[in-house]
């Protein structure tokens, strides 16, 4: 008896070796092929698949929704990364303007009174106001936010996708100053307006939140927040998910947090002047010119908690630069350079086609470039 215990006993703690050993193993064969994920870079750009399109010069192409909107004067057209047209619209605008939020996009023009509402499928809605267009953007609820000139006021209405007046307060010179940009929050609850504004001859700049939920219904204008800026001008203030905003002056760069009221958390001071501006969900990318002699450019990457990621200096004459799932893509006509927050190279390396716009993947290693003559799939290998 006291043998067949103590052999169960050990049976046991073989077994139990056995599996440790086993889990040990499968933890460092799963970080083999993490690593090697990871850290692992592409040299050439294959192309899979090339589709014959025809894009005019005058046309301007957006990515959106994963797919390709080319827009110009006279219309606009909506196809997949083959080249096959989902939808189209007619229009006349001198200047069309664009801004999209995830699946949302909104098509207007300075001083239009028509702003078109567009989806993955088509029409979401047509938005017909009563002045002149100044400002517009969207929310992925397709909740529009607008500044119309009316004189020497100027009005900031919220509309739905069918046109209907959802709220709406009006601001002055005298009383807020000129608005400089517009943001809504994706899910169209929170507004922000970058006021610029003299106070006894000193040029300032006042950020402003305004709540259209129930937290802003008892407040006067439903505004909730503010921030003032003097002797600083800010061009640029934009929501990153619901409740998170940063805005760019000409000398910091400013985050706020709050899905009701909205409060900024970090700033950084800038030593130079800022060349673009570039921001998905979860970054920002500032782009400088560069301290380093060999290089041309200097780009800062910071996450929605303000902390800096990255900085990485480039040489690359860009024409876009995009950040995606934690990759950074700067690219121009010819050639393609992408990179981890983390600053770990992925490629570097030629399109074989002229490139006017690049529309990455989910996949790392596949994206799609459309140049006037064709649409090429491309794989990283």
């Amino acid at each position: 008896m006291i043998d067949y215990r103590e052999q169960i006993k050990n049976h046991r703690f073989t077994m139990f070796y056995r599996m440790a050993l086993l889990f040990a193993l499968l933890v460092v064969i799963l970080l083999v092929f993490y690593l090697s994920w990871k850290y692992r870079e592409y040299a050439n750009c294959l192309v899979l698949q090339s589709t014959e399109c025809n894009i005019t010069q005058n046309n301007r192409l957006e990515n959106f929704a994963g797919n390709i909107l080319a827009y110009g004067k006279d219309g606009a057209t909506y196809m997949n990364t083959k080249g096959e047209a989902i939808w189209n619209i007619t229009y006349e605008m001198q200047n069309p303007q664009v801004v999209k939020c995830n699946e949302v996009v909104a098509i207007g023009d300075f001083n239009s009174r028509t702003i078109y509402l567009m989806g993955p499928k088509g029409s979401l809605g047509e938005i017909t106001t009563t002045m002149p267009i100044y400002k517009f953007c969207v929310a992925d609820n397709g909740v529009l936010a607008v500044a119309l000139n009316d004189t020497d006021i100027t009005w900031i209405y919220l509309y739905d996708a069918a046109g209907n007046e959802l709220a709406y307060f009006k601001t002055s010179m005298q009383k807020s100053g000129y608005p400089l940009d517009l943001t809504i929050s994706p899910n169209g609850q929170l507004v922000g307006v970058s006021f610029l504004y003299l106070d006894n001859g000193e040029m300032k700049t006042n950020v402003a939140f305004y709540n259209f939920g129930d937290v802003g219904q008892n407040k006067t204008d439903n505004y909730v927040s503010g921030y003032n800026y003097n002797n600083e001008v800010v061009p640029c203030l934009r929501f990153m998910d619901g409740k998170t905003a940063f805005a760019v002056s000409d000398s910091r760069l400013m985050f706020y947090s709050g899905n009701q009221v909205p409060v900024c958390i970090t700033e950084h001071f800038l030593d130079r002047e800022v060349l673009s501006v570039y921001y998905d969900s979860e970054y920002v990318g500032l782009v400088y010119v560069s301290d380093d002699p060999d290089q041309r450019y200097k780009l800062d990457i910071y996450d929605r908690n303000g902390s800096l990621k990255c900085t990485k200096d480039f040489s690359l004459d860009y024409k876009d630069i995009i950040l995606k799932n934690g990759y950074v893509y700067i690219y121009n006509e010819t050639k393609c350079y992408i990179f981890t927050v983390d600053d770990i190279e992925k490629f570097d390396g030629n399109f074989e086609h002229s490139a006017m716009l690049l529309v990455p993947s989910d996949r790392i290693n596949k994206m799609t470039v459309m140049g006037t003559e064709a649409i090429d799939n491309l794989e990283l290998k």
